[in-house]
């Protein structure tokens, strides 16, 4: 019989916030002022498309790894393209803020996720465990929401070295949470990263698949992390030993 899990670690992007990213040059105005201002005589839409293929290529070449990358690395593949030179340490560095900026903007906060977040923590010690290309980032965006107070551990794969679905992150948020894989409980938006990458670890998943496009078990699926709370109180026994996971002082 399995023992009720202790901490609730959670992906970010898509599962606590929204993000939506770049499919046009609109909201990239930030990046592409700053590459025009560099020497670039490429258009917002081919702008935009360089750094697509940036991250593309990265991803491919650490596809097998799982290596995570830096957005500087990120930024110093886009400018080479985009300017057709080897940019210079502070190009790079720039490039990278006023992307992150961009990007940020397509980040939204759900409505009443701070609610949902306060709830769960009365039942588990929060966890986030993200894939990000920025230390601070998650961070940012918690204090941003008012929520930073209600997540006592931030895991990112920037961090670790690695990126979900690789063994280390989770490991690596085991540790920092002082627990074993059988405490912890994952919810995620993303079938390999937040899905079978934890269970492969001995984490018991959760998957926000609203869409029902993934091949799990229905009483795995979650329309959002909102339904979360809902469905611990109904899981059997076989799932939390006790059926409920105990709620915390």
């Amino acid at each position: 019989m399995l023992a009720p899990p202790t901490h609730l670690l959670l992906d970010f992007f898509g599962t606590v916030v929204e993000n939506s990213p770049f499919h046009s040059a609109e909201g990239f105005e930030r990046t592409h002022a700053l590459t025009a201002a560099m020497g670039s005589a490429l258009t917002p839409e081919q702008s935009r498309a360089a750094w697509s293929a940036a991250f593309d290529r990265l991803t491919g070449d650490t596809a097998e790894s799982l290596d995570e990358f830096a957005l500087t690395d990120v930024a110093r593949v886009a400018l080479e393209a985009i300017l057709g030179r080897s940019p210079a340490a502070g190009e790079i560095e720039a490039g990278a803020r006023a992307y992150q900026v961009d990007w940020n903007r397509g980040v939204g906060y759900p409505a009443g996720m701070v609610d949902v977040l306060e709830g769960l923590g009365r039942r588990f010690t929060l966890a986030i465990v993200s894939n990000t290309h920025d230390v601070d980032q998650v961070q940012s965006h918690l204090a941003a929401m008012g929520a930073e107070s209600l997540v006592e551990t931030v895991v990112t794969s920037i961090g670790v070295g690695k990126r979900k679905p690789h063994p280390a992150i989770y490991a690596a948020a085991l540790a920092a949470c002082g627990i074993g894989p059988g405490s912890a409980l994952f919810v995620g938006d993303t079938y390999l990263a937040d899905f079978v990458g934890p269970q492969r670890h001995g984490i018991r998943a959760f998957l926000i698949d609203p869409r029902r496009l993934a091949r799990v078990p229905e009483s795995r699926r979650l329309d959002s992390l909102a339904a979360l709370a809902g469905r611990l109180d109904v899981l059997g026994s076989d799932e939390y030993g006790s059926g409920v996971a105990p709620t915390r002082g």
